[in-house]
Order: structure tokens, then sequence, then C-alpha cells
């Protein structure tokens, strides 16, 4: 209450009315998180159940290890760059590997 309070006192109607890019940015990002991280919307979904869960546990392992090692490198500022360039290179591969593969079956 205090927030729609506020809003109407600085001249905004409501607290419900979104600009339209905020609302064309969050359905960029929905779209976008559904596509990687939403099994039943990204190109594992024709595999069976058990088998896009060990993919999407692979997959999840792996982005969490190339965001460890790339945190770790801040020790060494320009292997930093050349190694997270590689790490994050080697993810995206990998990840559209996997659903290249899966989408062509």
């Amino acid at each position: 209450m205090l927030f729609f309070t506020i809003n109407t006192a600085v001249g905004r109607s409501s607290s419900r009315t979104r600009p339209k890019e905020r609302y064309e940015m969050n359905t960029m990002i929905k779209t976008a998180w559904n596509t990687v991280m939403n099994a039943e919307h990204n190109p594992l979904l024709s595999l069976p159940r058990a088998t896009r869960f060990q993919l999407m546990t692979v997959l999840a392992f792996m982005w969490s290890c190339i965001f460890c090692i790339s945190a770790g490198l801040f020790i060494w500022i320009p292997e930093f760059v050349f190694g997270h360039i590689v790490l994050l290179l080697l993810g995206i591969f990998g990840t559209g590997f996997i659903f290249r593969v899966n989408t062509e079956r």
C-alpha cells in the first residue's frame, strides 16, 4: 500500500502499469530462459524424461564448473580474460552441440 501511495504522490497513475519496453524485455528474458532451462520447451523435449533429466544435470554441472573456474581465475588477470573467453565458448558450443544432436533425432 505504501508503494502505491508513493507512486501516486509523484504523479504515476498506478503501480500496476508497465511501460511497453519493460514488458517486452520480460517476455524476451522468459523466452530465453524457457528455451535453455525448461526441459518442456528446449530441444531435449523429444527424449525420454529420465534422459532429459540426466542431460540437464550434466549441463548444469558443466556450467557450474565453468563459473567456478572463471571466478578462481581472478587471481591472474591476463590469463583470466583468455581463460574466461575459452571456457564460455566451450560451454556455449557444448550446450549447442547437445541441443543440435537431440533436435536431429
